[in-house]
């Protein structure tokens, strides 16, 4: 998706389009609520660019700001050369990647093909390996790359370097198998079934060379261990297990307004047990600012509460929309804020208008797939 625009990432991924004198920022809005139902391996294909633009969506409709305009294009990058490639098995002495006899390389073909073998010679535009027991030419037109594989710092078979057979886990829990074409500090290159695949090393959880010891695995949160852990909307969280509802970890955050926050562990971009840890004195603890905004500085009284289930004696805000709307499927919106205020719950309005207009989406599907008149 990389040579479209921002906008023209989400809406193909999405399938939407604006409608007839919608206004953008209700458009932005609606957009970013279907992203946010993608699973992850729609995700990760987008751009850096709209994946940042999408938090800025989420972060702005967390704080009731206007919605952010849509990147303007960008201008057509340079072509970028991968090390290794273009002509990388001609004998030219400018190529910098001119292997030895005897070096063990990684050929790529344009058809998406990956062999791996001792290098023999170069005979003209060609270059000859040995591949298994049979000696394989490769000419510099059929040829993607040819590289020399690379020992790591450490070397042996847990290596992680070119040619290496991997199990790449990303921070959003995606699982992919490949061979890398290309590491760096910023990115790691992945063949996966003929098709290169990019990844950024910040978005990268781990990577596991295949029939290498795996890391230990992180501790399981449990009721009363301290947790931090960033939501899929690039929101921070950090507090005390007191409850666990599935996936769902209930955290108590040490005496702030918004009392308790829930983490999805199924959703989350990451979390993590911090051992030992003891939250400071309440009276001292401010509220975590989000990344590129100002500390609150309105006074208290003009500050908003957040739904919560303490707030509301355990009642889930989002599981009551949904009861109430599944007993009344045809219920407008302003009937369902009058149903919530009725019912003296404290809630959120985005909270509330995303949970409606899920709804609304997930009737409008079943009256489609006719499960539902």
């Amino acid at each position: 998706m990389s040579n479209l625009s921002v906008r023209e990432e989400l809406e193909k991924a999405t399938g939407l389009k604006i409608d007839t004198r919608e206004d953008i920022g209700d458009y932005t809005q609606r957009l970013c609520d279907e992203v946010a139902k993608l699973n992850d391996d729609v995700w990760n294909k987008f751009s850096i660019p709209a994946q940042d633009f999408f938090n800025s969506v989420c972060d702005a409709a967390n704080e009731d700001k206007p919605m952010p305009p849509f990147p303007e294009p960008a201008a057509a990058p340079a072509a970028r050369t991968r090390r290794g490639t273009a002509a990388a098995a001609a004998p030219a002495a400018e190529s910098g990647n001119v292997p030895q006899a005897g070096d063990i390389v990684v050929v790529t073909t344009k058809r998406g093909k990956v062999y791996e073998g001792e290098f023999i010679t170069l005979d003209g535009d060609a270059a000859i390996v040995l591949v298994g027991e049979e000696e394989m030419e490769f000419t510099a037109d059929r040829v993607e790359s040819l590289i020399v594989k690379k020992e790591g710092a450490g070397g042996g078979d847990d290596a992680v370097v070119v040619g290496a057979s991997v199990t790449l886990t990303t921070k959003r829990h995606a699982v992919i198998k490949g061979i890398i074409v290309e590491i760096s500090d910023e990115l790691v290159v992945l063949n996966v079934d003929g098709a290169e695949a990019e990844y950024s090393m910040e978005r990268v959880e781990s990577i596991v060379v295949d029939g290498a010891s795996a890391p230990a695995a992180a501790k399981e949160p449990a009721v009363g261990d301290w947790v931090k852990g960033v939501t899929k909307r690039n929101k921070e969280v950090e507090g005390k297990v007191v409850e666990i509802e599935g996936t769902v970890l209930i955290l108590n955050t040490n005496g702030r307004k918004d009392g308790e926050q829930e983490l999805d562990m199924a959703t989350a971009q990451s979390y993590e047990v911090v051992p030992d840890a003891k939250p400071a004195a309440s009276a001292a603890a401010p509220a975590r600012t989000r990344r590129g905004t100002a500390a609150a500085a309105a006074p208290a009284a003009s500050e908003k509460t957040k739904a919560t289930r303490s707030v509301n004696k355990g009642i889930s805000i989002g599981l009551r929309i949904k009861e109430i709307l599944c007993a009344e499927p045809d219920m407008t919106q302003d009937q369902l804020e009058k149903q919530l205020k009725k019912e003296k719950l404290e809630f959120n309005t985005n909270t509330m208008l995303i949970g409606f207009k899920d709804f609304q989406a997930i009737i409008k599907l079943l009256k489609e797939n006719k499960h539902f008149k």
